[in-house]
């Protein structure tokens, strides 16, 4: 099936507590995180690199506001660049390092960039992040 992204866990949700879930292509590089299958056929996602201008654009207009919603440490943030945030959102190998991800800067993705252009999930290189539970089917 085109575009099927698998994704395994113990827990009876896919979500995280950040309210995402992220999938690999690859089924075998996740099937023994848990015994909970659980799929994303979503061919609509945006593809990240179609968000890099808009992600980059997005985080320079919040230091020059000095809001990151979410994110406590201004003055922490303050020192990241545009590039380094958007490769954060573009890991090369999900499953080992899902870098934005797998932090709390994924609230200001979903809060400043996904969900004001309504976008419920992103592919990355091998695999996709999703914000929506009702796209996500469980096996």
């Amino acid at each position: 099936m085109k575009n099927t992204y698998h994704r395994f866990t113990n827990s009876d949700t896919p979500m995280s507590d950040w309210g995402h879930a992220m999938f690999a292509a690859n089924r075998l590089k996740v099937e023994n995180y848990g015994q909970n299958e659980y799929t994303l056929d979503y061919d609509k996602a945006v593809n990240i690199y179609d968000l890099e201008e808009l992600i980059k654009s997005t985080w320079e207009s919040c230091q020059e506001e000095q809001n990151f919603g979410q994110l406590d440490d201004t003055d922490f943030w303050m020192e990241y660049s545009a590039d380094a945030v958007f490769n954060s959102f573009c890991p090369s190998d999900i499953v080992d390092s899902a870098d934005g991800y797998d932090h709390e800067l994924v609230t200001w993705l979903w809060d400043f960039v996904l969900e004001p252009n309504n976008i419920m999930a992103v592919s990355t290189p091998d695999g996709a992040v999703c914000f929506d539970q009702s796209l996500i089917k469980q096996i």
